[in-house]
């Protein structure tokens, strides 16, 4: 059973799926059924599927946006796609291959290869603040870790990736826009030390997540800007009909992410999760976000939060 709903002028197909059954259709894996044996007893998911080319809907073109609302109508994440370029997807696979080829070279101790967001090698880089940070700092990694980020963000399809999820929150997400731009142009210009990864991106930290089955567990992204967005793009070769989906738990959504598009929402206020791919399948993910504890030095006046309120009194 479907039915069709408007989401800001554009229209989705969603699947009343019982509990997520449309998730399993034509893969029998006791992987899944075992990972989503909760989800199956307990809930009621919509599944949002693309349009791409293995989709059955065939209503809007595979590169258009699909916003999600709130009961307000307010905007609150973007299911991106990717920009209408014939070429996009030559870039995916590019992007693809390099973090497959630079998995064995990152240096990660293996009780780390498995952290809260996943089981697998993750890198970051960029500028970020909070964990026991005293102000805002570049991100450190060991010479070999730091050498493979490097090679990754002079590579055409990361910066291509970065400057169109910036564009898409400066379409959807105005006001928020302006508000990472501003306060990120305001730290750098009192700390001109820090370094920008990427020049035309309004994040300022990004992951990469090596996989080779980059499958999130159920998670929130706390250290984030609470109200922020997260953008994250699939990379891999895999069938996204069959795994691979991106599930927002307090909305109830199952989104199919294909390789190659970007999704953006509130990821320190959603929980959200993968679906696992097949074993003969590979799935990697490139991640953007801004710490929330940035903002807040910005707005203390590039200090902590005790000392600007010691100084108030």
């Amino acid at each position: 059973m479907s039915r069709w709903y408007q989401a800001t002028g554009t229209s989705v197909c969603v699947t009343q799926m019982g509990p997520l059954l449309w998730a399993l259709q034509n893969y029998v894996s006791l992987r899944i059924i075992t990972y989503l044996a909760p989800v199956l007893l307990m809930y009621k998911f919509r599944l949002i599927k693309h349009t791409g080319p293995q989709s059955r809907i065939r209503l809007r073109s595979y590169s258009e946006s699909t916003p999600i609302v709130d009961a307000s109508n307010h905007v609150i994440g973007v299911i991106a796609n990717h920009p209408n370029d014939p070429y996009w997807q030559d870039l995916q696979r590019q992007a693809s291959a390099a973090i497959e080829a630079r998995r064995d070279r990152c240096c990660i101790p293996i009780e780390d290869e498995t952290h809260r967001q996943g089981a697998f090698i993750s890198l970051n880089c960029g500028v970020s603040h909070g964990g026991g940070r005293k102000m805002p700092g570049n991100v450190k990694n060991s010479k070999p870790n730091a050498e493979v980020l490097a090679e990754l963000n002079a590579m055409e399809p990361f910066q291509r990736f970065s400057s169109f999820a910036s564009s898409v929150m400066y379409t959807w997400a105005n006001q928020l826009y302006q508000y990472y731009a501003t306060t990120l142009s305001k730290l750098h210009s009192k700390h001109p030390k820090l370094r920008r990864i990427f020049p035309d991106s309004i994040f300022s930290a990004v992951s990469y997540n090596f996989g080779p089955w980059t499958t999130c567990f159920q998670h929130k992204d706390f250290a984030n800007l609470a109200f922020g967005w997260c953008a994250v793009t699939a990379l891999g070769d895999f069938d996204y009909t069959a795994g691979g989906h991106l599930i927002l738990w307090e909305l109830k959504i199952v989104i199919e992410f294909p390789p190659g598009c970007t999704i953006l929402f509130p990821s320190a206020l959603i929980t959200h999760s993968n679906v696992p791919i097949k074993e003969t399948e590979r799935r990697y993910s490139f991640a953007q976000y801004t710490a929330g504890g940035i903002f807040r030095w910005v707005e203390n006046n590039f200090m902590t939060r005790e000392r600007y309120l010691a100084k108030l009194t």
